[in-house]
């Protein structure tokens, strides 16, 4: 008796050259681009192969349903979107492989040619095929992009509540906060989620992961779980991925989530490395000339990149407009060299000031914006005040006989109350930041929320 294939593709553009090659194959196959008769089929028969194609993430309830009611010994192929998030939730709701679309028959017979797909009731391991397609998604060179598909993916794949990627610098050796998600952009404590740096240090050198899980371990911030994964390439280390579960949450890590972020490390520390060093070599291109800062190229790449994360995510995104009060008066005085150096002092001291996620860019002439993901604007006010009083609190020595004192007036503008686009929101901080360059200067402004979002405020209180 044939095994039996069932193609359900709403698109209809793969069901005939796939049931073809399954007939082929020796597979005796039903189609359809329904659900309802999808499961009235699955209801007659045993299928051993299930294919299912995606449009977008809109099947997904549909896949559990069908993984739900399919009988044991099968195997669930899923195509869709060439994206990380698309391809960790068709395996959470139950595929054992994933296709990006599109989806040639040559990549299919490719598939079955290197693949065993005889049923044998055994449980795939979806996992791996999942770390396949990270594997080759972070052939990217680019650090940024491979930083946050790597945080995108360690947590969907153990629904982590939060997370962050510290990579080991080099030149002040410590741990840069590369991304953090679940914390507020206005911590700024020595700890994150708990543990202490010098903790992470050790764990780093160690060189294998470690799942803590006794919350009254994990300091104040009432984490239930952690998850640090040491990331080591060339006997090089580069840094940790944490993933955590908060107290809130009543789940703790598995044992299976501690493996499979340990299989992770293990596919993409080469790709670290790859990206590190590349962007080593890339920081000559997008810093700044005269100072530490990021130029603005790079600064609006970036904006726009963690502009689209913030509004896919739901999350938070502020930015901050410095401007630095009377340079004109310093050159006019001391000269443009003095003022060249009075901008380098801004720059290194902003930098100091903010995490290692957070971007310092010099905007143009004497302004300079900070980028904060995962950051409202009261977090943003917090980083604006460290920024402002480091800046006011200590004059400037240029050289044994110039010491300069130096204020700035700062703008805020977050997404989404302030603004809907990443031009409104630069618009909107600048706009903030001219309110204080027209009154006091030394201070700060957050930006006014627009009319629309007033009244949706007003109506959701009502």
């Amino acid at each position: 008796m044939k095994d039996r294939a069932l193609v359900i593709d709403p698109s209809q553009i793969l069901p005939e050259p796939l049931s073809a090659f399954l007939s082929g194959r020796g597979y005796e196959v039903d189609k359809t681009a329904i659900e309802a008769e999808a499961l009235r089929k699955m209801s007659e028969h045993h299928y051993a192969l299930i294919f299912i194609s995606m449009i977008d993430s809109e099947g997904m309830p549909q896949l559990k349903e069908i993984r739900n009611r399919a009988r044991a010994p099968f195997h669930i192929i899923v195509s869709g979107p060439d994206v990380v998030s698309s391809a960790v939730s068709a395996f959470q709701n139950g595929a054992n492989h994933y296709w990006a679309n599109p989806v040639s028959m040559a990549d299919v017979q490719k598939f079955f040619d290197e693949s065993n797909l005889v049923p044998t009731g055994k449980k795939y391991q979806r996992e791996e095929a999942l770390l396949q397609i990270i594997k080759e998604i972070a052939l990217t060179m680019e650090l940024d992009g491979l930083v946050n598909i790597l945080m995108d993916s360690a947590m969907e794949l153990t629904r982590a509540d939060g997370g962050a990627l510290l990579l080991s610098d080099e030149k002040s050796s410590s741990l840069i906060r590369k991304s953090v998600r679940g914390v507020s952009g206005g911590e700024q404590e020595d700890e994150l989620f708990g543990v202490p740096e010098s903790q992470y240090h050790k764990i780093l050198l160690d060189r294998k992961p470690v799942l803590l899980s006794d919350p009254q371990n994990l300091g104040h911030r009432k984490v239930r779980a952690l998850i640090a994964a040491p990331i080591w390439s060339r006997d090089e280390p580069l840094g940790l991925l944490v993933n955590v579960k908060f107290a809130s949450n009543k789940h703790s890590f598995s044992n299976d989530d501690y493996k499979v972020l340990s299989l992770l490390i293990d596919e993409i520390s080469g790709a670290v490395f790859n990206a590190v060093t590349h962007y080593k070599t890339k920081e000559l291109t997008i810093k700044d000339d005269l100072t530490e800062a990021y130029n603005r190229r790079y600064f609006e790449r970036y904006l726009e990149e963690e502009f689209m994360r913030a509004r896919r995510y739901g999350s938070n995104l502020s930015l901050i407009f410095f401007d630095v009060d009377n340079l004109k008066e310093v050159n006019m005085q001391h000269g443009h060299l003095t003022g060249s150096k009075t901008l380098q002092e801004v720059a290194r001291r902003m930098i100091l000031t903010v995490r290692g996620i957070d971007k310092v860019v010099r905007y143009g002439g004497d302004e300079f914006c900070v980028v904060l993901p995962e950051t409202d604007s009261q977090g943003a006010f917090q980083v604006a005040e460290r920024i402002r009083n480091v800046i006011a609190s200590k004059p400037f020595a240029i050289n044994e006989n110039i010491q300069v004192s130096i204020t700035g007036s700062i703008g805020i503008a977050s997404y989404p109350i302030h603004a809907h686009s990443k031009d409104e929101l630069v618009r909107q901080a600048d706009k903030a930041m001219f309110v204080i360059k027209g009154k006091s200067k030394n201070a700060i402004a957050i930006a006014d929320i627009p009319a629309r979002e007033q009244a949706t405020k007003a109506e959701g209180d009502s």
